[in-house]
C-alpha cells in the first residue's frame, strides 16, 4: 500500500513539472534546457518505477494464489487420509466382528445341533439371519461409499414425490420397526414435490429412520415431518430416544472422527451411514444437521430441492 501511495505522489509531481515546462517553454535559457532534460530523465525513472510496482503486485497476487492452492490441497489430503483410516477401521473391526459372529453361530448350529431343542435352534437361526442382514447392509454401505469417493455413483435427479419415497421406505422397514413395536408417524403434506435422485433420498430416509429406531426404546415413536422452505423441502426424522450430548453431537457426519454408540437394545453401528447421508444430500445441493438433547431425543433434518 505504501508503494501505491508513493506512485500517486510521484505522478502528481510529474504533472506539476510538465505544467511548468509548458508555461516556460519559450524562455531562451540554458537552465530551461537542463531542466527539460532532467524532467525527461525523471519521467523515464518514474516509468521504470511504475513497472516495478506492477510486477511486485503481480508477484504478490501469484504468491497469495499459490498459498491458497497449497492450503486447499492440504485440506483435500487430510480428508483423503481420514477417509482411508475410516475405511480400514471399518474393515478391520466393524466388518470382521459380524463375520466372526456369523461363523461362530453357524459352527454351533452345524456341530452341536443335536444338543439344542427347537426353540434354541430357532433363536440361533434368527440371530444368524440378523447378523447376515447387518453384514449385507454394511457391505452395501461400503460399496456406495466407494462409488461416491470415485465419483462413479449414479446420480439421476428427477421429479418425484416425498410421499411415494416414504411409503416405499416404511414398507421396507416395517418388520424391523415392528420388532421393537415402534410407531412411524408421518406428518407430510400430500403430494410433496421433490426434484431428486429417488434411490439416494430413499437411502437417506431409510438410514435416518433405522438410526432413530436403534436409539428409541421399545414401544416408542418416530415422527417424520416435511415443510417447504424457499426452493427446498426441509425433511426431519425425530425420535424420542436416548439423545446425544453436545460433545457427541459435534462428532456426527465427520469422517475424521470414529464415533459409534450402542442402541437401546445394544444395536451396533459404524457411523458410515450418516457420512453417506451427508454426501448424498450434498449431491443435491442440500445440507443435513442434527439437534439433540440427552434423555429427550434427536432430530435429524436435511434439505432437498423442490424443482430443478
Amino acid at each position: 500500500m505504501a508503494e501505491h501511495s508513493i506512485y500517486k505522489q510521484e505522478k502528481q509531481t510529474i504533472e506539476k513539472i510538465e505544467k511548468i515546462v509548458r508555461d516556460e517553454q519559450y524562455v531562451d535559457s540554458p537552465l530551461y534546457v537542463e531542466f527539460t532534460e532532467l524532467t525527461e530523465n525523471y519521467k523515464k525513472l518514474f516509468r521504470h518505477f511504475s513497472r516495478i510496482v506492477k510486477i511486485n503486485d503481480k508477484q504478490q497476487r501469484e504468491l497469495f494464489e499459490s498459498q491458497e492452492a497449497i492450503m486447499h490441497y492440504n485440506e483435500e489430503l487430510k480428508t483423503a487420509n481420514a477417509t482411508k483410516d475410516k475405511f480400514f477401521s471399518i474393515i478391520s473391526h466393524d466388518l470382521k466382528s459380524p463375520i466372526n459372529s456369523f461363523l461362530n453361530l453357524s459352527t454351533l448350529l452345524v456341530d452341536y445341533i443335536h444338543k439344542y431343542n427347537k426353540e434354541e435352534i430357532q433363536e440361533m437361526a434368527s440371530t444368524v439371519k440378523k447378523s447376515g442382514e447387518n453384514l449385507l447392509q454394511l457391505m452395501e454401505n461400503l460399496l456406495n461409499w466407494a462409488r461416491l469417493q470415485m465419483d462413479r455413483a449414479t446420480f439421476e435427479p428427477q421429479p418425484c414425490t416425498l410421499n411415494a419415497l416414504v411409503h416405499n421406505v416404511s414398507a421396507a422397514l416395517h418388520n424391523s420397526l415392528n420388532e421393537k413395536a415402534i410407531r412411524l408417524t408421518q406428518q407430510i403434506p400430500e403430494n410433496m414435490p421433490l426434484h431428486a435422485d429417488p434411490n439416494m433420498i430413499s437411502f437417506v430416509l431409510q438410514n435416518l429412520i433405522s438410526n432413530a429406531a436403534k436409539f428409541t426404546a421399545r414401544g416408542g415413536e418416530i415422527i417424520l415431518t416435511a415443510k417447504p422452505v424457499d426452493t427446498m423441502v426441509e425433511i426431519s426424522v425425530c425420535d424420542c430416544g436416548i439423545g446425544l450430548s453436545k460433545k457427541n453431537l459435534a462428532k456426527l457426519f465427520r469422517i475424521d472422527v470414529i464415533y459409534t454408540n450402542l442402541g437401546t437394545e445394544k444395536e451396533k453401528g459404524t457411523g458410515l451411514g450418516l457420512i453417506l447421508c451427508r454426501e448424498m444430500v450434498e449431491k443435491h445441493d442440500g445440507r443435513i444437521w442434527a439437534d439433540s438433547e440427552e434423555g429427550v431425543g434427536t432430530t435429524f433434518t436435511f434439505t432437498c430441492p423442490v424443482t430443478a
